[in-house]
């Protein structure tokens, strides 16, 4: 199959809750490893402190990601649920597990979907709003082969919808906003964003019992509708 044959030259994908999420909720994990240091806290309450807390540093830096961005939350988090103090070994422990594969799990399909998507002639690559630990991550998990460029927000300074890591994303593929498919879950920071720069944009929502029309539910709908006539 010729390149020109196809409606795109490059489809991006998002990583967190597109190809990857985590293994358990992010209040089940902090609340277990909090445990380990005599700090008992209930997950669901630690979920809904992190989910503010994380918006709150969101807004006051965001694009940052980086380790002390996440510090911020941890400590944010946990202050939250009545548990004031540094913290700073529990914070390590956290950072680093995120870091390794065992921290997440891939959606079903992923691997196959980006090998199925290169074999029908399309180069692939990832837009993320991550920190520095992606590139590692993505490695461990097996999916860094074929994606090229790996654009992530802390190394841009922006996030997503931010037009500039798009066009970032854009420039280092050599690709016309025309010719570039953003596929994501989120509507705002993937759909809009992508868009608003001339790309075509398609939603994941791999919860959904019955998707609006142009949304998917899976991973390898991907080649279903990307597959030539």
């Amino acid at each position: 199959m010729r390149r020109s044959d196809l409606p795109f030259d490059i489809i991006f994908l998002d990583a967190g809750r597109t190809l990857l999420g985590t293994v358990d909720s992010v209040g089940t994990t902090y609340s277990g490893f909090a445990t380990r240091h005599g700090v008992h806290v209930d997950p669901v309450a630690v979920e809904q402190a992190f989910r503010a807390a994380f918006a709150a540093q969101r807004e006051l830096s965001p694009g940052a990601q980086n380790r002390a961005w996440w510090w911020e939350i941890v400590k944010g988090t946990f202050a939250r649920v009545g548990v004031p103090g540094e913290h700073r070994e529990l914070f390590e422990e956290l950072h680093e597990f995120y870091a390794r594969p065992e921290g997440w799990r891939l959606f079903p399909g992923a691997v196959e979907t980006l090998k199925g998507l290169r074999a029908l002639g399309y180069r692939t690559g990832m837009i993320s709003n991550w920190d520095e630990r992606l590139p590692d991550l993505l490695e461990g998990l097996g999916l860094a082969e074929g994606l090229d460029p790996v654009v992530v927000s802390c190394e841009v300074g922006r996030e997503k919808p931010d037009p500039r890591i798009f066009h970032r994303a854009l420039d280092l593929a050599g690709v016309a906003p025309a010719r570039a498919l953003m596929v994501g879950d989120d509507e705002m920071a993937d759909i809009e964003g992508a868009t608003a720069v001339g790309m075509a944009a398609l939603r994941i929502d791999h919860d959904a019992d019955e998707p609006p029309d142009g949304v998917i539910t899976a991973l390898p709908q991907l080649l279903d509708r990307l597959a030539p006539a």
